[in-house]
């Protein structure tokens, strides 16, 4: 049994890792305070849908994706502040969660949560680590979700092939990912794709369409694959609720003003021109390992 508090991975200078760790951490000791301690865009399925509201609807979303059980074995990749793999335990009553994080901070916080909640640590466990390298031996787990963390993995090939590894036969991977719906053709729309890619610590490597995607995963041995378009859902509601006066004051709380105010303002604004222009696309993706 994995304990709930394990240890920390200590990157190298330099390395992707290091460089995510540090984007996600400024803040990272608190931002699990606001906004529910979701991290994700959120799925709006209605108008009017609070920030919370989309978020809790889409770690239902994606767990309902995932077929789980009382008898699943998790492992969620990169769970941010832990909340969506609460929403799972609570909802779901798996055997086991397992979730591994790149950035410390979310680890800590994540521990701090399930104990605050009384979520046992013989069923939810937090560690540090990398998607890319799991720690896990092979046909370890009957499913895997990765919630808006894939792109940030160094890379998302690698990890592929990483969660065919630990999968048990017949498991489950259940992503929400983004995906570049078709090639940039401008130099304005090349550097809006580049810029904001090195901005958001997304590997050149990562940066593909659809056809591709299928692929690499196929590559890797998974099948059963269904790739599902819902940035309509996710996107602009998401920014749209992020630059609210409210979301502004509480993301200058936990990040200060430059990384959080204006860091995020310009990352969501090129999402968002990405997403308009036709370019960025948001997706639910699964796939199986063949039993």
């Amino acid at each position: 049994m994995l304990p709930r508090r394990g240890g920390r991975e200590h990157w190298a200078d330099g390395s992707h890792e290091r460089q995510v760790e540090r984007f996600y951490g400024t803040g990272g000791e608190s931002y699990h305070d606001v906004r529910g301690g979701f991290l994700s865009f959120g799925l709006r399925t209605r108008p009017g849908m609070t920030y919370e509201e989309a978020a809790l609807e889409e770690a239902y979303y994606v767990g309902d994706l995932a077929d789980l059980t009382p008898e699943s074995v998790l492992l969620d990749v990169g769970f941010g502040n832990g909340s969506q793999d609460i929403v799972w335990f609570e909802r779901w009553k798996p055997a086991r969660i397992v979730g591994i994080d790149v950035t410390y901070a979310h680890v800590r916080r994540a521990q701090e949560r399930a104990a605050q909640l009384g979520v046992p640590e013989t069923r939810v466990t937090f560690q540090h680590g990398s998607a890319t390298n799991l720690p896990f031996p092979d046909e370890s787990f009957t499913h895997i979700i990765g919630l808006e963390s894939p792109p940030h993995f160094n890379t998302r090939e690698r990890f592929f092939h990483e969660a065919y590894r630990v999968l048990k036969r017949g498991g489950r991977m259940v992503l929400a990912d983004y995906l570049l719906e078709r090639p940039a053709v401008s130099f304005f729309e090349r550097m809006l794709v580049r810029q904001g890619a090195r901005i958001w610590h997304v590997p050149e490597e990562n940066i593909y369409g659809c056809g591709e995607y299928i692929r690499r995963l196929r590559n890797a041995g998974l099948l059963k694959i269904h790739l599902e378009r819902r940035g309509e859902d996710v996107i602009p509601g998401y920014v749209a609720d992020h630059r609210t006066l409210e979301a502004a004051r509480q993301t200058m709380k936990v990040r200060g003003f430059w990384p959080g105010v204006v860091g995020g303002f310009i990352i969501d604004s090129a999402v968002l021109e990405l997403y308009r222009r036709g370019l960025l696309e948001y997706i639910f993706v699964t796939a199986e390992k063949p039993a």
